[in-house]
């Protein structure tokens, strides 16, 4: 009985082993459009002009000001 077992396993180990576990791929068939030549300078012009990133400072506690007050003191001597 055990034998037989053996046997179902390792048969099913070389049924698995054969299996190939990799993904199929396909090839693209279709063609890329791509984007209005057109946008890309008012995109330019955009970035340029428009302040995107907001650049106040964050609000913190007290005690965390003096800890980087502190920090940039002692980097800069």
């Amino acid at each position: 009985m055990d034998l037989q077992h053996n046997l179902l396993k390792l048969e099913n180990a070389t049924f698995m082993q054969g299996q190939d576990s990799k993904r199929k791929s396909e090839t693209n068939t279709e063609e890329f459009n791509s984007t209005n030549p057109s946008q890309i300078p008012t995109a330019k012009q955009y970035f340029n002009t428009t302040e995107i990133l907001n650049r106040q400072a964050l609000p913190l506690q007290n005690h965390f000001k003096k800890k980087i007050q502190e920090y940039f003191k002692s980097t800069n001597d």
